[in-house]
């Protein structure tokens, strides 16, 4: 093993592709300190999937997540720290428990499969639109629309306030990057987004006579949460519950139209579909890391954590480790076993995930239906990730039909 700088997400080619980078930490500090994240970041399978499963790290790691602000910019940020403390994925103990016993309890399978209907619906309508142009973005004209249309009626977000919703989400998603980057212009879009958000969700709490019945909002409004944690639910599901699946989709397009093959093998056979998202969500993880912080001094693949100090565990990294999955960087749809940590594991596993994968499934499914002739319009095969430490996603996906 060799001796390695300390890592940075930020460093030249990471966004691009980040699967050398770790393949290069798990091979010789699977758990490395950063200085950009303050903390340890953990690339094998074994230690990410050790490091949700353990009491012993928390999910309350809120303050870490802006201790790298200035004390101004903090007190700035009140808001949105207010906004993100009964976030889900930022709980632990009874206040996780009561929270996800809400969640889990909209987000059956047979809600989710009450959606089913609607999700080729609003499929549909957007490819009519589609095939009117001679290429598409396809996170502009599908993979967006899709899910936020859908998880802004689950929520109880009236479909004109869409577009509105697309800007102060997609800020409010990159607050994660302040763990590692403490940019002043970010923490500003991500604080006015979140006040817009907040306001938005007061609003309509406010008339609950209104909300529809079987989505969040109703379902929250009538539990026994208060307000504060609420509105915190809501803003993270709005956030979460679109961007993740916009991501999934793109990325099984993208991976797919990079495998031909593989593509040949679907198209021949859509009994392999489920297998195939199955295979994106190892192969290009949408979300990358879960953070934790340790409660207590512990050893973690032979390295003293000790108290109060950040984790970060990329799962994206633990899904292309050898030792896990044969051949990791190869792509196969028909991959079994395939026992990937794409939605967390353990008591923080993703409430949203059987809807997600339908999602994702049912609109892979259309498009490739719709669009046998589906490529790059650009025939370099380049696209741009966007620099988000959070989530694995692309600014544009240009194609032709």
């Amino acid at each position: 093993m060799m001796k390695l700088q300390s890592f940075s997400p930020w460093e030249e080619g990471f966004f691009d592709n980040p699967y050398p980078f770790f393949d290069r930490l798990r091979e010789n500090e699977p758990v490395h300190w950063s200085d950009a994240f303050d903390g340890w970041v953990i690339t094998s399978y074994d230690l990410v999937k050790e490091v949700s499963m353990s009491n012993v790290f928390s999910s309350d790691k809120l303050n870490l997540l802006f201790n790298r602000l200035s004390a101004e910019q903090q007190e700035a940020m009140s808001p949105m720290l207010e906004n993100m403390r009964y976030w889900a994925i930022m709980l632990d103990g009874d206040d996780h428990k009561r929270i996800r016993t809400v969640l889990n309890k909209t987000f059956t399978a047979a809600f989710s499969e009450s959606m089913r209907g609607r999700i080729e619906e609003i499929c549909d309508e957007l490819i009519t639109e589609m095939q009117k142009k001679e290429s598409f973005d396809l996170v502009e004209d599908f993979g967006y629309p899709l899910p936020a249309t859908l998880i802004a009626w689950v929520i109880g977000v009236p479909e004109d306030k869409i577009e509105w919703f697309k800007g102060v989400s997609g800020d409010i998603s990159k607050v994660f990057n302040l763990a590692s980057n403490p940019d002043p212009e970010c923490a500003k879009k991500c604080l006015l987004a979140v006040l817009e958000i907040t306001a938005f969700l007061k609003d309509i709490l406010s008339k609950p006579e209104a909300l529809a019945e079987g989505t969040l909002a109703k379902s929250l409004v009538v539990s026994d949460l208060n307000e504060k944690e609420i509105i915190s639910t809501m803003t993270l599901m709005l956030v979460a519950g679109h961007e993740t699946t916009t991501q999934l989709i793109v990325n099984t397009i993208y991976t797919l139209l990079l495998h031909p093959r593989e593509k040949e093998k679907l198209t021949s056979d859509y009994s392999l579909i489920e297998s195939a998202v199955e295979e994106v969500l190892r192969y290009e993880s949408p979300v990358q890391n879960l953070a934790r912080v340790a409660t207590k001094d512990y050893v973690l693949g032979g390295v003293k954590i000790k108290k109060g100090q950040k984790l970060v565990p990329f799962v994206n990294a633990a899904n292309r480790d050898v030792k896990a999955f044969e051949e990791p960087d190869e792509f196969r749809i028909d991959r079994s076993p395939n026992k990937h940590l794409a939605f967390g594991f353990g008591k923080h596993l993703c409430s949203g995930a059987y809807l997600a994968r339908m999602e994702g499934a049912v609109s892979v499914k259309k498009l490739l239906q719709a669009f046998p002739d589906l490529r790059f319009a650009d025939e370099k095969q380049e696209v741009e990730w966007v620099r988000n430490v959070a989530f694995r996603q692309m600014e544009s996906l240009i194609l032709k039909a």
